[in-house]
Parts: C-alpha cells; sequence; structure tokens
C-alpha cells in the first residue's frame, strides 16, 4: 500500500536522514537510507522482501499463508536477493529480520493468513505452549483476528455456554448438539 514506506520516510527524515529508492526488474525496490553521525555517513540498503502466498483449500472454504515459517505451508522469498529461500531461511541467515524479542523463540513464532470462509469453520482447540511443543514441535495458538467482510448472520464462538464434563462433551459432539454448548 506505501503505508509502511511513508512512515518510515517520515521517520527518517525526521531523524535528519536522507532515503532514495531505486527499482531494478527481477530484483525489485532498493531502499537506501542515509545519516549522518558526526563527520560519516551511515548507509544501509534494504530491499522488501515480498513472499509467494500459500493457499490451501478446505470443505468450508480456503486459507491463503501471507507470512509462515510453518513446516506445512512456509512461503518462499518471490524476488530480490534471497529469491527461492523459505522465510525461516531467510531469518535464520538475518535473524536482525524479526527482532530482537523473538530470540526467545526457536523458530519465528508467526503465522498471518487469510481465511475465506463459505461454510462454518471447524472447532478448535488451542492447547498450551508447552502441550503443543511436546506433542507438535510448535506453540499454541494465540490468535487475533480481524474481519474484512461477512454476511449478516456471520458470527464467532469463543468457549462453552457452561462448563462441560468430558462425558458432555463427547455425548455432544455424537449426537450433533455441540453446536447448542458453545457461546
Amino acid at each position: 500500500t506505501g503505508l509502511g514506506l511513508a512512515i518510515v520516510k517520515h521517520i527518517v527524515l525526521s531523524l535528519g536522514g536522507t532515503i532514495d529508492l531505486e527499482s531494478e526488474p527481477d530484483k525489485g525496490t532498493a531502499i537506501t537510507v542515509v545519516f549522518k553521525k558526526g563527520d560519516k555517513k551511515l548507509k544501509q540498503t534494504i530491499y522488501p522482501m515480498k513472499l509467494e502466498p500459500r493457499k490451501m483449500d478446505y470443505v468450508w472454504g480456503s486459507e491463503t499463508w501471507l507470512m509462515s515459517c510453518h513446516e506445512k505451508g512456509q512461503n518462499v522469498v518471490s524476488e530480490g536477493e534471497y529469491k527461492g529461500r523459505t522465510l525461516s531461511d531467510v531469518l535464520s541467515r538475518v535473524p536482525a529480520l524479526t527482532g530482537r524479542n523473538s530470540k526467545k523463540f526457536p523458530f519465528f513464532p508467526i503465522l498471518l493468513k487469510m481465511i475465506n470462509a463459505e461454510d462454518k469453520l471447524s472447532v478448535q482447540v488451542h492447547p498450551s505452549d508447552e502441550y503443543a511443543l511436546k506433542n507438535e514441535n510448535q506453540f499454541g495458538k494465540t490468535e487475533m483476528w480481524y474481519v474484512l467482510d461477512s454476511k449478516k448472520d456471520a458470527g464467532v464462538y469463543c468457549g462453552f455456554r457452561e462448563k462441560l464434563t468430558k462425558k458432555q462433551f463427547t455425548e455432544s459432539l455424537t449426537d450433533g448438539s455441540i453446536e447448542s454448548k458453545l457461546n
């Protein structure tokens, strides 16, 4: 959208630096930022990293994974210096791209996806990080949803209306009444 670039330009100029863009076919756009520190010029050239989206089809619709290091759908860089490499390969080569807070994770913990739900989604049970790391070699899910569009009667369930025993839960799955138990 160019919004990120406009913000970067504002920050660089407000700090007394300069910013320059240069585009090359099959390489992408190079962004060069220059700051002065005393008599020295600090110059850094960076390239936006475009990723090939990964589409998965399901009975309820589809997901398009826009940024993923997940083993079931890693994104691949589509142009520039890292063209053809997976996102996890690039991040392992250039760990500074993920910022200092991500150092506490053994792998990049973010999955950004768009969901195109044509029918009701399956009920999701999200395990704790401890369980998920032990049994699935990944972190449990912490999610944030941003709904771009929906049908008039669409909704989202979160948890159960009341506490259920394991037996009640299993029975409601078996007899098809589970939806009436959701909150």
